[in-house]
Parts: C-alpha cells; sequence; structure tokens
C-alpha cells in the first residue's frame, strides 16, 4: 500500500512546481528564455495556437530541444505564470505521443 494519499489538492500542486523545476532546471535557463521569446513570436503570427503546434515547428527548423521534452509544458506554465500568455481554451493534441489528449490553447496575454 502507497504511503502518499491518492487524492490530496496540496500534494498534487507541490508535485506540479516540483516536476515544472526539475524540467526547466535540466533545460536551463538560456534554453527557457530563449523558447520563451521563440512562443511569443509564434504566438503573434499564429494567434490561438496550441503549445503542440509551436513545438512542431519549432524542431523542424532545427532549432536545439531540451534535454527532457516535459521542458515544452514547463515552459508553457511558466509563461502563463509571467502573465505573457493565457489559455483560452482546448483542444484535442494531433501530436501522436500525446494520445488525442485535450490541450491549452494559448493568446499573447492582452490580445483578443
Amino acid at each position: 500500500m502507497s504511503s502518499f494519499p491518492l487524492l490530496d489538492y496540496a500534494a498534487s500542486q507541490q508535485a506540479k512546481t516540483e516536476g515544472i523545476n526539475r524540467a526547466l532546471e535540466h533545460a536551463g535557463s538560456t534554453w527557457l528564455e530563449s523558447a520563451i521569446q521563440d512562443f511569443l513570436r509564434y504566438l503573434q503570427a499564429h494567434p490561438g495556437s496550441p503549445l503542440e503546434d509551436w513545438r512542431a515547428d519549432y524542431l523542424e527548423r532545427g532549432c536545439e530541444p531540451p534535454e527532457s521534452h516535459k521542458a515544452f509544458g514547463a515552459l508553457a506554465n511558466t509563461a502563463v505564470r509571467r502573465g505573457l500568455i493565457r489559455c483560452v481554451g482546448y483542444v484535442k493534441a494531433r501530436s501522436v505521443k500525446t494520445h488525442g489528449h485535450r490541450v491549452a490553447v494559448y493568446r499573447i496575454k492582452g490580445e483578443v
């Protein structure tokens, strides 16, 4: 039997924060800052896009991926927390690795 409670919101949020911090630590601050700026440029040209669209574009352009794919999600979370972008809805993912889950659609904060 696990010593962790199955349903604990505070523990869940703490685990989320720790996971994001680990992913960003492995990616490095240089990658994060550069990637956030690239994502903002992408959203200017493609408002209302899911992160997976930018990620595909980013990788297709030959940009260096982070050490862990989890850093992409941490990037979006960081940009939301900084007030740079906002979630405007959800769509079903097209990325095969995402298995059709719902993913957030983002816009630059302040844009309609």
